[in-house]
């Protein structure tokens, strides 16, 4: 009885985290274009932008965060190209990989892919708990095996993929059935 009255709550909250989520990224892509442009220079930036029809004048003027992964995207590719070709060929590290590869591959992708898969686990998870009318909490851990909670998706981390990706494999797996 009790737990009906504060289901409503429960729908703004996710809600609420979701978008929190958001801003987030939203912030992480900026930063990530503020670096960017530090690295391939004012001019670089001002041609990209004439070139997706940008004025780039300000980061308000940016008009959703596809257009912002575009520009932080093309302007990476675009420095790291300056970069390779400012150095020689194959220079490795002690560890015999190349320098700069750990920190390519997570600008190139590994992190955006981390907060797709934990947005798409926080949307499904909410489905789930919405069809089955259990708490946001049980599903989450019922869907990690217990190994993380609803609570604890905020604070992950990379090294937390796979269990992200069990979770929602997990989810879809289940999703036409009754299982939970």
């Amino acid at each position: 009885m009790l737990g009906r009255r504060f289901l409503p709550r429960l729908g703004i909250t996710v809600q609420l985290m979701t978008l929190r989520d958001q801003l987030a990224n939203a912030r992480r892509g900026v930063d990530r274009l503020r670096h960017a442009v530090a690295k391939a220079g004012s001019d670089a930036y001002a041609a990209l932008c004439e070139e997706l029809g940008v004025s780039g004048r300000s980061i308000n003027e940016i008009p959703d965060m596809r257009m912002l992964r575009e520009l932080v995207d093309r302007l990476e590719a675009r420095s790291k190209g300056n970069a390779e070709a400012g150095t020689q060929a194959g220079a490795e590290n002690g560890d015999g990989q190349a320098r700069g590869a750990t920190s390519t591959r997570l600008e190139n992708g590994s992190h955006r892919g981390f907060a797709e898969l934990r947005t798409v686990l926080l949307s499904l998870a909410r489905q789930r708990s919405e069809g089955s009318r259990r708490p946001i909490d049980e599903v989450s851990a019922w869907a990690s095996n217990g190994s993380f909670r609803y609570s604890d998706i905020g604070r992950m981390t990379e090294k937390d993929l796979p269990k992200l990706d069990a979770a929602v494999g997990r989810l879809k797996e289940t999703a036409s059935s009754s299982e939970f």
